[in-house]
């Protein structure tokens, strides 16, 4: 019998120890490619749904500062480019990662002298 409890102990206690890991890690964020997105490597942002809207860009909203993030011209192909930057980096890894604070920059320059930075 105190076989059989302990064995449903060690059991029980290696389960939640298992999902406390795994939930623990935090996730890769991957771009259309399937590879991990980098920090400080340019990317482009596209609507999930394709033929949809157009490119992620910064737009004046009724045509006065300051820009916002908007939806281009659905003809041009790309729009901005953006960079991921953590706020903290995770040890040596520049991969950003789900659930991490982070700033998405715009690589651009506005006439309204304001920060390019993306804040959600």
């Amino acid at each position: 019998m105190t076989n059989t409890r302990s064995l449903a102990i060690f059991i029980l206690a290696n389960v939640c120890l298992f999902v406390m890991i795994s939930t623990s890690i935090a996730q890769f964020i991957i771009d259309t490619n399937g590879e991990s997105v980098e920090e400080g490597d340019e990317y482009f942002i596209r609507p999930a749904i394709t033929g949809n809207g157009g490119s992620f860009s910064l737009v004046l909203n009724n045509g006065s500062c300051p820009w916002n993030v908007g939806l281009d011209n659905p003809d041009l192909p790309h729009g901005l480019t953006v960079v991921f930057i953590p706020f903290v980096s995770h040890h040596d890894e520049d991969d950003v990662r789900h659930n991490r604070d982070l700033r998405i920059q715009f690589i651009a320059s506005t006439t309204c002298g304001q920060s390019t930075d993306w804040r959600l």
